[in-house]
């Protein structure tokens, strides 16, 4: 699976709303639902057990996010990436993941430093073995780990959605595994060195060559 479904993240009680995003979500994000799979209202408020009402309400916050898809009067389905748009989804994720890491990095502990380190290097156990399943699956843990640490909540609140369901659909894309795997290699190598070093601007500038920030944005078809 691309990601894993993530755990709850408050411990106030949820309103019907957020636990039927947080469910379809998960369903979603495992490939329980599958990409282009239509989603039937009465289908969903039997398996949550709720009415409509929140159900609706759970599929307009996921098409914000990009993991569902309406056209009206015709469907409602789990997001199926358009190919032509993955770049924009790419470069918007390492503009997400590059600004946490450049708050995360400088106040993260030794021992967090230590776990993003490990982390990065089993990002590059895949990349030397060739498996890109698992490659997806290494970089979501590497976020984690920016995320549990990063010393502004706001930040996360406002993004962590968002960099689930962008990572979400560059994995279904694959676009960041077309390139050279020994350009991949190269500039985690150089994402390690500034984590291992604490430079927070380095970190970025590495994370945005990752994610293609240093190339032109193509026009829009």
């Amino acid at each position: 699976m691309p990601v894993p479904s993530p755990e709850p993240q408050r411990a106030r009680r949820q309103s019907l709303r957020e636990v039927a995003i947080e469910k379809i979500k998960a369903a979603i994000l495992d490939q329980t639902l599958r990409p282009g799979e239509e989603l039937r209202d009465a289908e969903l408020q039997e398996w949550l057990g709720m009415s409509r009402t929140p159900v609706r309400e759970a599929l307009i916050e996921l098409t914000r996010l990009g993991l569902v898809e309406v056209q009206a009067q015709r469907f409602t389905r789990v997001a199926d990436p358009d190919p032509s748009t993955a770049f924009y989804d790419l470069q918007t994720l390492g503009a997400l993941v590059g600004a946490l890491a450049r708050l995360t990095i400088p106040a993260m502990t030794p021992d967090a430093t230590a776990r993003l380190l490990a982390a990065l290097d089993r990002v590059q156990d895949t990349l030397r073995e060739h498996r890109p399943q698992d490659y997806l699956q290494r970089n979501y843990e590497a976020y984690l780990v920016l995320r549990d640490n990063c010393p502004n909540p706001v930040l996360v609140d406002a993004t962590h959605d968002l960099i689930e369901a962008k990572l979400f659909r560059v994995s279904l894309t694959r676009i960041n595994l077309r390139r050279d795997w020994n350009i991949l290699h190269a500039i985690y190598e150089d994402i390690r060195a500034a984590v291992g070093a604490g430079d927070a601007v380095a970190s970025e500038l590495a994370i945005e060559r990752l994610f293609q920030l240093d190339q032109p944005v193509p026009a829009a078809s």
